[in-house]
């Protein structure tokens, strides 16, 4: 993976990145170590569950957390944040506008939506609404997932299924 970040870029532009490989990906359930990190989060301690799992996500450039000082573990997540992700992960392609009347141009997920639209990675709630406030439930978040699988060209052939005692609920 690589990682930059570059901040309101809307039109195509000549840009020199430096690219930093990952090696790893932390077990969350790992004891956290002594750090030098400058965890800037009040919500996230050293000694919850998912404190490796915020730093690496901070760390990587993936979330940045819902304001300076919050992370919000227990929020919920929206469609705009998990897209997002998705989208940093790929070291944020350029993408032209979304077609989305619900993605304004100035937020800080209008290439992210952009380009997952672009890739046929997301599709809205609507012809013409992605929703991006709106929480993600576990359903869309597979579907993504899944597009996003074929888009980087993954094996996505089902060997056995899943069972969970909700699945009756979701399509």
């Amino acid at each position: 993976m690589s990682e930059y970040t570059f901040e309101k870029v809307n039109a195509k532009a000549e840009i020199t990145a430096k690219f930093k490989k990952i090696d790893t990906v932390p077990n969350p359930s790992d004891k956290p170590e002594p750090t030098d990190w400058d965890n800037p989060f009040v919500d996230v301690s050293n000694n919850d569950w998912f404190y490796n799992s915020v730093k690496y996500a901070y760390e990587n450039g993936l979330m940045y957390g819902v304001s300076d000082t919050e992370f919000a573990p227990d929020g919920d997540v929206t469609r705009a944040m998990f897209v997002t992700v998705l989208y940093r992960t790929e070291g944020e392609p350029y993408a032209e506008n979304s077609s989305f009347v619900d993605v304004a141009s100035d937020s800080y997920y209008a290439n992210a939506v952009a380009w997952a639209e672009e890739n046929k990675i997301v599709s809205g709630v609507s012809d013409t609404e992605f929703a991006p406030d709106m929480s993600i439930t576990r359903e869309q978040m597979a579907a993504i997932v899944y597009r996003y699988a074929e888009y980087k060209n993954c094996d996505i052939t089902v060997n056995e299924t899943a069972n969970y005692v909700d699945s009756d609920s979701v399509s």
